[in-house]
């Protein structure tokens, strides 16, 4: 006996996915999106699911490597490239900036600067 749902049964899983994403449950919509991930690894459809859920919840590396996972079960997937590279780009912005090293304004010193002519004068 074929144990695979009907097609009918799928979409009414994405269909309820979808809804938890636009009610902002990330998490419950991941867990149904990794389901039919399982079920249906070939739909694109998925992997950008989970993908979108794990954006929504800022883990942005995270949806980047879904994916990417996913366009090696998907090559052709033009959504799935797009929401990759928007969520790389999330993640770049998302990250912290190093700290730049302040040049002293003229005729000012930096904080070594500063903390060597204070030990040199106690």
């Amino acid at each position: 006996r074929d144990s695979t749902p009907p097609l009918a049964a799928i979409d009414d899983a994405f269909e309820a996915a979808e809804v938890w994403l636009r009610a902002s449950a990330f998490g419950e919509a991941e867990k149904v999106f990794e389901g039919l991930i399982s079920r249906e690894p070939k739909d694109w459809r998925g992997h950008h699911g989970k993908a979108r859920a794990l954006q929504g919840q800022g883990r942005y590396m995270r949806a980047y490597g879904v994916c990417r996972s996913g366009l090696e079960e998907c090559p052709d997937s033009v959504p799935l490239e797009d929401l990759a590279e928007e969520v790389r780009r999330q993640y770049q912005a998302s990250k912290p900036k190093p700290r730049q090293k302040q040049e002293p304004e003229p005729g000012k010193l930096t904080k070594d600067q500063a903390r060597e002519a204070l030990d040199a004068a106690i």
